[in-house]
């Protein structure tokens, strides 16, 4: 009974504008992680590719200007240093969201000195992945597949010693190093921790996610039929965050690498109309109803209150 009130309490406070806007400006990584369903999903040709035009990236912009974010996210299941437009796509977006975060997950391989100092001065916030450890290159190179061990480390120590000294707008204790890979033992997951520990960064070490049944190692089965979900233990992405793909395509969620819930594209109708739409509602109606919801993508995912 609780659990069904706090998902009605939680459904009807959701805003009529999002918190959290994602953009993935280019569709592409260069890495091939174990605990990541891209090279799956790339090898199979299950997900489009593509890089954001000018266009829609600045309409994209325009229309969130009228939103209250608390974050803006230029990252969505990609490499986004990819995009040979992103440096100059940061500094648009600094300027036009000043009170938000700006945030940035990298996978540190084309963090090149050359892009230290305006990706420092531009964002708030960056998550580095370190998937298997650094202090390990064998472990790295098994679970980081497609990286360059020497140039990872050269790049994303670099960047960390400089930002350390201070003067950027991104400071050390707003910078995370990512690994969902589990150590062999205590003392290797100490090691690790000793390495990253002089730059002054948080470190995010664990919380293997699926992605909504994407990857079945380590995934948990969840039945579509006698679960009910009362939403999203993720910060409540549905009534929380909006995410909008390379070609405007607009997804219910950072998990669905699949496209299996599109409610809109930010080609044909502005980000307001998408996400106070009949589609987005309705899919967010189910997700916090406290029912069974069918084989609806939230019912496989690790994130689904239960």
């Amino acid at each position: 009974m609780y659990k069904s009130w706090r998902a009605a309490r939680k459904h009807r406070q959701r805003k009529d504008s999002p918190a959290i806007l994602m953009i993935q400006t280019v569709s592409m990584c260069n890495a091939a992680c174990t605990c990541c369903p891209y090279p799956e999903l790339n090898r199979t040709k299950a997900i489009p590719h593509g890089m954001m035009s000018d266009e829609l990236f600045d309409r994209i912009v325009d229309d969130a200007r009228h939103f209250d974010l608390k974050r803006v996210s230029p990252y969505l299941n990609n490499e986004p240093f990819l995009d040979p437009k992103f440096a100059s796509r940061l500094e648009k977006l600094k300027t036009a969201f000043p009170r938000a975060v700006l945030h940035v997950s990298t996978n540190g391989s084309r963090l090149e000195p050359e892009l230290w100092k305006l990706v420092a001065n531009s964002i708030n916030k960056l998550h580095i992945s370190a998937q298997g450890g650094v202090t390990d290159r064998t472990a790295f190179e098994r679970n980081f597949l497609k990286m360059d061990y020497e140039k990872y480390v050269a790049n994303v120590s670099g960047f960390l010693t400089m930002v350390a000294k201070g003067g950027y707008r991104l400071r050390a204790e707003n910078i995370a190093i990512n690994n969902v890979i589990d150590f062999p033992s205590a003392e290797a997951l100490e090691k690790e921790i000793a390495y990253w520990k002089p730059f002054g960064v948080g470190i995010n070490f664990g919380g293997f996610n699926s992605y909504s049944g994407a990857i079945t190692i380590q995934a948990r089965t969840f039945s579509s039929t006698s679960l009910p979900v009362y939403g999203c233990a993720d910060k409540d992405r549905p009534i929380q965050a909006m995410h909008v793909l390379f070609d405007g395509a607009c997804v219910l969620c950072c998990n669905d690498w699949t496209r299996e819930v599109v409610v809109g594209n930010a080609n044909e109708r502005s980000l307001s109309d998408i996400w106070n739409g009949e589609e987005y509602r309705r899919h967010v109606a189910a997700i916090y109803s406290g029912r069974t919801i069918g084989n609806h993508m939230c019912v496989k995912c690790d994130q689904a209150i239960r």
